[in-house]
């Protein structure tokens, strides 16, 4: 990265909304990896932004999920729903002018959030490369892995001419 866009890259985070700097110190403190902020405005009804990161194992999901509502509970913010929180290989904190995805790099890699907002503008990281799901999208992986979980559907699939 060049000066230039490492200056306009703090530009951009100090022009951000307070909660969301407050989130982007507590990733940071708290080791999270592959931040991303989107700015989903212009494609999304139901929020504005949109924060996408890593934690190392459930545990640090959980632990960065539970600092950021601490820190931000602490700004009298506080969330609409939490989703995903027991497994914590994705957890889901909706603060409904923004939402945080904090995943393991398996779900992640998985479910890859920010290839679906890929027409979003990045505020804050860089989109990480991601091989698509050997050759498929995500939401078809998905479909084709529970198809497999129920041995009805293979035998309807092995019926299809």
């Amino acid at each position: 990265m060049s000066e230039a866009e490492s200056a306009g890259r703090e530009l951009q985070i100090e022009e951000l909304p307070t909660s969301l700097k407050l989130i982007v110190e507590t990733v940071a403190d708290l080791k999270g990896t592959e931040l991303l902020v989107l700015d989903v405005r212009e494609l999304a009804s139901f929020t504005d932004f949109m924060v996408i990161c890593n934690g190392r194992s459930d545990r640090h999901v959980q632990a960065i999920v539970d600092a950021i509502i601490a820190k931000l509970r602490a700004e009298e913010v506080t969330p609409l729903h939490t989703e995903g929180y027991e497994q914590a290989n994705w957890v889901l904190v909706d603060f409904v002018d923004f939402l945080v995805n904090v995943f393991t790099p398996d779900t992640r890699n998985f479910y890859q959030l920010e290839r679906v907002w890929r027409d979003a503008p990045v505020l804050v990281g860089e989109r990480p490369e991601r091989a698509p799901s050997k050759g498929r999208d995500p939401a078809a992986a998905a479909v084709e892995s529970a198809k497999s979980d129920d041995p009805g559907a293979a035998a309807a699939e092995s019926e299809k001419p």
